[in-house]
């Protein structure tokens, strides 16, 4: 089981997303969070982090390393519905497993995630 903690400020967002991975049968939603704050509370344990980087205490790329201290072998995505060409390689090149697109279908993100625990 995929333990996962999504971090968004839009909380209709965060709760949707959340409870459409829960549906996925090798993935648990173990906690949500609106900020790096309270982010920062629940990563130990957490095997990927969902994050969106415009959060209301700065941004999402923040957790990288704090995740990998706290939970060794996490991955952190990057949630973007941008088109904008230089906010997902900003994400890769500060150490982000990948991209999730934020609008794609949830078929397309829940095997971009697979893709990031498969290796």
């Amino acid at each position: 089981m995929l333990r996962i903690l999504v971090v968004d400020d839009n909380a209709g967002f965060r709760d949707v997303f959340s409870l459409g991975l829960d549906y996925q049968p090798d993935f648990e939603v173990v906690a949500q969070a609106g900020s790096l704050a309270e982010a920062r509370a629940m990563l130990e344990g957490i095997d990927v982090v969902i994050v969106d980087r415009g959060l209301p205490d700065g941004d999402g790329l923040t957790l990288i390393g704090e995740l990998r201290e706290a939970s060794p072998g996490a991955a952190l995505l990057v949630m973007s519905a941008t088109v904008e060409e230089a906010h997902p390689q900003q994400a890769l090149d500060a150490g982000a497993a990948g991209i999730l697109d934020k609008i794609a279908p949830l078929e397309e993100q829940a095997a971009q995630i697979r893709a990031v625990r498969d290796g």
